[in-house]
C-alpha cells in the first residue's frame, strides 16, 4: 500500500513541478514585454509593446 501513496505523492510533486516552470515563463515573458515598454503597464500586453509607448508618447 505504500508504493501506491508513494507514486500519487510523486504525482502531485510532479504536477506542482510543471505549475511552478509555467509561473516562472509567464513572468519571465510579462517581465521582459515590461522591460520593453519602459515600466508602462498599460502597453504590456499590446500586440506591440514598443509601438504602443511611440504612440502615446505622441499622443502626450
Amino acid at each position: 500500500m505504500t508504493t501506491h501513496r508513494k507514486r500519487e505523492s510523486v504525482d502531485v510533486m510532479a504536477r506542482v513541478i510543471v505549475g511552478v516552470i509555467i509561473l516562472a515563463l509567464v513572468a519571465g515573458v510579462v517581465g521582459v514585454r515590461l522591460a520593453i515598454t519602459g515600466g508602462d503597464v498599460g502597453c504590456v500586453f499590446a500586440q506591440d509593446p514598443a509601438l504602443c509607448v511611440a504612440l502615446k508618447g505622441v499622443e502626450r
